[in-house]
């Protein structure tokens, strides 16, 4: 029995430090690949056996492993400080490096598992016009991988600089509110007891009451003074107190 509901199981799988993992999604996107190129594009050949449909299999796996290295790659490119098109045309170069990859480990792979071909495919192989027509399909998907990569990369970096101005935003306002009141607070407080004492000696009604607002009002300024948002009715509730202690100091 499940004790996790699919959300939770799907934000563990593919979360990681916050970003969605591209293990997971690189995965998920070649298995559907093979599994589209098998069942929707040619399965009339991918099907016809088990050893057609491995060997289309191993062919496209060796997809995952080329984007594995485009990844490592890119993770060092610096694209935020180059022109766009100088970006675009760095992707479009490596894509095309690793299309070129790409078309020749698989054809070799598919080689080695039917050797019985190796003579009528080999000269194919490297003939430009087969070649050609064979990268019309293997040039723009790689291409596709890349600027989604980048995009995603994108979006992932503007959201953690996104996040961190926030943070940085609420930071400097929690300060600026903390000295406001390490200025006011001793003031207010020296004030208070002044008058407090001499509450004491006239009206001692007067004195408990201020004690007892001058108590509510410290209560909330130690409660949420890390707090960046309060509720709307402590923050009203503490000005009436701030309001009635003056009342009480002033008449």
């Amino acid at each position: 029995m499940f004790q996790h509901s699919p959300e939770n199981f799907f934000n563990k799988i593919a979360a990681k430090r916050g970003y969605p993992s591209f293990w997971f999604f690189n995965a998920v996107g070649w298995i559907l690949l093979i599994a589209a190129d098998s069942f929707i594009v040619s399965p009339e050949y991918v099907l016809d056996s088990w050893h057609n449909f491995f060997s289309n299999a191993i062919q496209w796996a060796v997809g995952f492993v080329i984007t594995i290295g485009l990844r490592f790659i890119y993770k060092r490119f610096h694209y935020k400080h180059k022109q766009l098109l100088f970006v675009l045309g760095f992707i479009l170069s490596i894509s095309l490096i690793s299309s070129i990859i790409l078309y020749y480990t698989a054809h070799f792979i598919f080689l080695s598992l039917n050797p019985e071909l190796f003579d009528q495919y080999l000269e194919i192989i490297f003939s430009l016009n087969y070649m050609a027509q064979r990268m019309t399909g293997v040039f723009p998907l790689m291409t596709t991988w890349s600027l989604l990569y980048f995009g995603i990369k994108f979006w992932l970096d503007w959201s953690r600089e996104r996040d961190r101005a926030e943070k940085l935003d609420l930071l400097a306002q929690s300060a600026q509110l903390q000295m406001l009141r390490y200025q006011v607070n001793p003031h207010f407080l020296f004030n208070s007891f002044s008058s407090l004492r001499a509450l004491i000696r006239s009206n001692q009604v007067k004195a408990e009451e201020m004690v007892t607002k001058l108590s509510e009002f410290y209560r909330y300024s130690l409660t949420t003074k890390n707090n960046s948002e309060v509720p709307l009715i402590e923050e009203i509730e503490a000005i009436e107190h701030y309001f009635e202690i003056e009342k009480i100091r002033f008449g």
